[in-house]
C-alpha cells in the first residue's frame, strides 16, 4: 500500500535540505526528502498496509538518510515523522507519549510522584540514567529493547554493585522480584542483537515492544517504592 509521511528533522535551527533519495523501486519503494529540516516521504509497498508499520518504515529509513548527512556535517540530528496519511487522505498523527504505559491516576497523584521521583533523580544516578533510557525507548522502535535492558541493568548495577565490571543480578531479584528468566523472556532476548551489533537478526513486533516497556516501567516502579522506603526506613 501506498503511504506518506510527514515530519521534521531536528534541532531545527541547524536546517538540513537534501533532495529525494529512494530505496527499492516502484512496489516495493521508501523515498524521502528534506527542505528546511522538513521531512517528506512516501512508502509504496506490499508488505506495509497498516499506518504503524508505515510509520515505523519511514521513520526508520529517514533516520537512516538524516543521520548520513549528520555524519559528514558533523552534526547531530535526530527525525520525527509526525503525520502518516494513507490513499484515502486519512491522516493518522504520531506524538511522543504512549498512553499504554502512561501511569492512571489523578494529576494531584502524579505531581506528587513527579516531586518524589525528581528529588530520588537527583540523588541517584543509576536511577537518573534508567529513566532516561526508558523514556528514550517509548519512540525507539529499533533500538529500544536495548534501552529497557540498560535501564534494567543500571537499577542491577545499583543494587549489586560489587566494585567488579560484571553486575550480580541477585540482589535485586531479591529487592524487586524479578528473576533472571523473566529478564530474558521479557527485554533479554530482543534486546541481545542489538546490544551486540546484530542488526540483521533485530525484530520484536507491536506487541512485544509494549509488553516490553511495560515490565521495565514496572520493573522500575519498584525499584522506586524499593529507594523510597529505603531512605524512610
Amino acid at each position: 500500500m501506498r503511504f506518506r509521511g510527514i515530519g521534521r528533522v531536528y534541532p531545527e535551527r541547524a536546517g538540513l535540505r537534501f533532495n529525494t533519495v529512494t530505496w527499492g523501486e516502484p512496489g516495493r519503494m521508501i523515498s524521502v526528502s528534506c527542505d528546511c529540516s522538513q521531512i517528506y516521504a512516501v512508502i509504496d509497498r506490499a508488505d506495509v498496509n497498516d499506518v504503524d508499520s508505515a510509520h515505523h518504515s519511514i521513520e526508520h529509513v529517514a533516520h537512516a538518510v538524516v543521520s548520513a548527512a549528520g555524519f559528514l556535517f558533523g552534526c547531530s540530528y535526530s527525525t520525527e515523522i509526525a503525520q502518516v496519511i494513507n490513499d484515502s487522505d486519512q491522516t493518522c498523527f504520531y506524538g511522543v507519549q504512549d498512553l499504554d504505559v502512561a501511569f492512571k491516576e489523578s494529576n494531584e497523584q502524579l505531581t506528587q510522584k513527579f516531586n518524589e521521583l525528581t528529588e530520588l533523580v537527583r540523588k541517584d544516578i543509576y536511577l537518573r540514567f534508567a529513566i532516561s533510557d526508558y523514556t528514550t525507548a517509548i519512540t525507539d522502535h529499533v533500538g529500544g529493547p536495548m534501552l529497557c535492558y540498560r535501564a534494567l541493568e543500571s537499577l542491577a548495577k545499583s543494587l549489586g554493585n560489587t566494585g567488579i565490571d560484571d553486575t550480580d543480578w541477585r540482589p535485586m531479584h531479591k529487592a524487586l522480584g524479578t528473576t533472571k528468566d523473566t529478564i530474558v523472556n521479557m527485554v533479554g532476548q530482543y534486546a541481545a542483537p542489538v546490544r551486540h551489533g546484530n542488526w540483521i537478526e533485530v525484530g520484536s513486533d507491536r506487541d512485544q515492544r509494549r509488553a516490553m516497556l511495560l515490565f521495565t516501567r514496572d520493573v522500575l516502579a519498584k525499584y522506586i517504592e524499593y529507594s523510597r522506603n529505603m531512605a524512610e526506613s
